[in-house]
């Protein structure tokens, strides 16, 4: 299953960039979930983490799932803190995953 990998930081340095690369993926033909892969991810903002609940939102609204894979121990920190973790698909890892794009 393809993979966008974010590479390095997930801010309000690069969140204009990420989300139109990600709104691109979902704008394509096609059911299949959008899977974020965020094993290379530096820091992370309350802009990175706005923006991966817009693109979940915009996914479902196409019948679609982002889907996070390779998520760090300090993201899935702050997940759970603000209860996120319960609405984001969080999956440990797919077997299979390919670079689809990169930042």
């Amino acid at each position: 299953m393809p993979a966008f990998i974010v590479r390095g930081p997930l801010d309000v340095s690069t969140a204009a960039t990420l989300r139109a690369q990600l709104t691109g993926l979902l704008a394509t033909d096609g059911t299949d979930d959008l899977v974020v892969d965020l094993h290379r991810m530096g820091p992370l903002d309350s802009v990175g983490l706005g923006l991966l609940v817009a693109i979940h939102r915009q996914a479902q609204r196409g019948g679609r799932r982002l889907v996070l894979i390779g998520v760090p121990p300090r993201v899935m920190r702050v997940l759970t803190a603000t209860r996120l973790r319960r609405v984001l698909t969080v999956e440990p890892e797919l077997v299979g995953a390919v670079d689809l794009r990169a930042n």
